[in-house]
């Protein structure tokens, strides 16, 4: 039988406030099953729930909250194995987005896809799942 357990946020994280964010919709941050931690969407949400116009911003804190994840069960960006990230308007902000992602995932690089989209808000950007391999 495979262990599930939920991340939650601690209150007063300087990156995401907390967890009542995620309480409130009903989902988590990240899951840990199977020796693997899925990381839900990370989106470039300021603290008080808007959106900067600024791309390179919003994709920087989108990273920012992948971080923060990662740090929170003692992992980094080398333990990512895949992320998944969606885009409003890849022309307009793809030069951006590599250039933050390259500052953020600069070894041990995961398998990635990257989706032209439609998000759920107005004003977002940029959204990024990701999955990191547990440390035994």
């Amino acid at each position: 039988m495979t262990t599930i357990s939920r991340l939650a946020i601690p209150d007063q994280n300087p990156v995401f406030g907390g967890n009542t964010g995620f309480n409130n919709s009903k989902y988590s941050p990240a899951v840990e099953a199977g020796g693997l931690l899925f990381i839900s969407g990370q989106t470039g949400m300021e603290l008080d729930g808007t959106w900067s116009a600024d791309a390179e911003r919003q994709i920087d804190l989108a990273f920012k909250r992948l971080g923060e994840i990662l740090r929170l069960k003692g992992l980094d960006f080398t333990d990512l194995v895949e992320i998944e990230t969606y885009h409003t308007d890849i022309p307009a902000h793809w030069q951006t987005f590599v250039a933050v992602k390259n500052r953020y995932v600069v070894q041990d690089f995961p398998a990635w896809t990257a989706v032209g989209t439609q998000l759920v808000r107005p004003g977002m950007i940029v959204e990024i799942r990701a999955v990191a391999a547990l440390k035994k």
